[in-house]
């Protein structure tokens, strides 16, 4: 029960160290951000393990009993800007306990958590509840763009009993798949060419296929085979298998893909990464994507996606469309980020701090 205005603390900010606060992190988790027995391996894994080094993480703690009362933390991701390397942090799991659950102790959170980042990161961002922009704009935080979540429906025939009866629906179906498939055979003879292949561990063509150009104005991860399996652990995401897409000269993109377990039959491309080449190109590879999503079954494919890369890599030439978006806030603490603007924003799942 939250307190009246007369028992309010004060409140004391430290630094806490997860392996000696692990008791004080995981009474404020409690009921939150999974179940509460995956929380010291969660807790280990996001804060110590993390292969760019310990998260920064702040606790607030009541004055009167010095009993934890809210927690945050700012997971350091190493990210590229016109060929600039910077220090970012994903503002990480904030969490109150239930009796200190007012306006003050967020704000303290959000406003500390700020100010400590400002000597130690270039960036600093999160991906916020919409709700909570009145709070982010008090502590300085500014919007820094939108992610917006892309959908391509691979069946059509699931949606057949919204419009005609049970019985006549489910004889509709298999023909409105069968029309939806005819539909793209122009686009399907483009990717004849290209090889896929499937892997349940990132591909080592990950670490040296894909260098950002120099100079290229996009602010996105650096991407590693190492990052990317600390990112995708099963202690944070479920099974996550790896789509490699190549033709005969080279490899031309791979795909980081988990079955949403919230939507049967959806499939959630959690990361991906094109070559340099023509968007017609690009748009093949993602198609090529789509037609390995159509065959294990698959009804749609998302993809959370934020700047410029829906048009520019080809996800809107095969007919992915927005289906919800929200804010992306943080603050830049470096004239390495001059120019900076929403479009050249490039995060997905991976940028996002669970």
């Amino acid at each position: 029960m939250p307190m009246t205005a007369g028992e309010r603390p004060a409140y004391s900010l430290v630094q806490a160290d997860p392996r000696h606060d692990l008791a004080a992190i995981q009474s404020v988790w409690r009921g939150n951000f999974g179940p509460d027995a995956d929380h010291p391996r969660k807790i280990q894994h996001l804060y110590l393990d993390g292969p760019s080094g310990p998260a920064l993480v702040l606790m607030l703690r009541d004055d009167r009993n010095g009993e934890a009362a809210g927690v945050v933390g700012a997971i350091p991701r190493p990210m590229r800007y016109a060929g600039t390397s910077i220090t970012a942090a994903v503002i990480s799991h904030v969490a109150v306990a239930p009796r200190h659950r007012t306006l003050g102790p967020v704000m303290k959170l959000h406003a500390e958590i700020f100010a400590a980042s400002s000597h130690r990161f270039d960036l600093i961002y999160g991906h916020p509840n919409p709700r909570n922009a009145v709070v982010l704009k008090r502590a300085k935080y500014q919007e820094l763009g939108q992610i917006k979540r892309y959908v391509k429906v691979l069946k059509f025939g699931q949606y057949a009993g919204r419009v005609l009866p049970a019985p006549l629906a489910r004889l509709a179906a298999p023909l409105v798949d069968a029309l939806a498939v005819g539909g793209q055979w122009r686009r399907r003879s483009d990717i004849r060419g290209l090889d896929t292949r499937w892997s349940s561990e990132p591909f080592p063509q990950i670490d040296r296929d894909w260098p950002q150009a120099a100079g290229e104005r996009r602010l996105e991860a650096v991407r590693t085979t190492e990052l990317l399996r600390w990112r995708f652990h099963p202690c944070i995401v479920g099974q996550v298998r790896y789509l490699l897409v190549s033709s005969a000269h080279g490899p031309l993109g791979w795909f980081a893909c988990e079955d949403n377990t919230a939507i049967a039959g959806r499939l959630t491309l959690l990361d991906y990464r094109l070559i340099d080449m023509p968007q017609r190109h690009k748009a093949n590879a993602i198609q090529a994507l789509l037609a390995q999503a159509h065959a294990a079954g698959y009804n749609t494919v998302e993809i959370p996606l934020s700047g410029h890369a829906y048009g520019e890599e080809g996800w809107q030439d095969v007919g992915f469309v927005e289906r919800g978006s929200g804010p992306i806030t943080g603050a830049g603490f470096t004239s390495k980020l001059d120019g900076l603007d929403a479009g050249h924003l490039h995060m997905t799942y991976l940028d996002n701090d669970s």
